[in-house]
């Protein structure tokens, strides 16, 4: 298959040389989170054979919104074997297929396993314990690596759970994941060398002090 190089910042070098099977990745807004997801989507899908990968935003609107148009723009047209615009699903020459999913109706994530899966904008999918006990069981038989990347939304949502590898239940907490399979990331708008330092600093004026830590410093407010 046609390969292409792929020039990454290095917070994006960090994620995608990330060898953990559950990886969390929080950034301020703009940082270039779903750039970084679409071409690790591509890639694995272009070097495992028959493979399956999803992309999973809160719903399918957004899904087609972040991801679809992207995947048009970047996977080279002369790999791709079939296009669905319906399930936007694509099947590539080597019988990969890419599939972009919403999580507002979770029993439809039932189904085959699948081989990498992305959660984007993750602090935002509503009933995200539901989604993740149907989801988890699609990831057993391949030991899926498995992305949860994500603006913070509040100081007590799932993603902060999901960042510090933590079930609460009453007051005690325990691991949700083996620690030694979990990583977290933690990056600003800063970190995207293609945006204006100067148009970032202008927000702290123009947000609220707790908008600001939250959506340009990837802080848990």
């Amino acid at each position: 298959m046609t390969t292409k190089k792929i020039d990454l910042s290095e917070w994006q070098s960090n994620v995608w040389n990330d060898p953990h099977r559950f990886v969390v990745v929080n950034c301020g807004r703009r940082a270039g989170k779903s750039t970084v997801m679409a071409y690790k989507m591509i890639d694995f899908a272009a070097k495992h054979n028959g493979s399956k990968v999803w992309y999973v935003a809160p719903t399918y609107k957004q899904a087609k919104n972040i991801l679809w148009e992207m995947l048009m723009m970047i996977i080279p047209k002369e790999v791709v074997k079939k296009r669905n615009e319906t399930e936007l699903k694509i099947t590539l020459l080597n019988d990969s297929h890419i599939e972009v999913k919403g999580a507002e109706e979770p029993d439809n994530l039932r189904g085959v396993g699948i081989d990498l899966c992305i959660f984007d904008e993750c602090a935002f999918i509503k009933g995200w314990e539901f989604v993740w006990t149907v989801m988890r069981p699609v990831l057993v038989e391949s030991k899926a690596q498995c992305y949860f990347i994500s603006t913070p939304n509040g100081l007590q949502n799932h993603f902060k759970h999901l960042a510090y590898n933590e079930i609460i239940e009453g007051r005690q907490s325990r691991p949700m994941f083996n620690p030694e399979l979990h990583s977290y990331h933690h990056y600003t708008s800063y970190d995207n060398p293609f945006l204006d330092s100067k148009e970032l600093d202008s927000l702290k004026i123009e947000m609220t002090e707790d908008a600001f830590a939250q959506e340009i410093m990837g802080e848990f407010r």
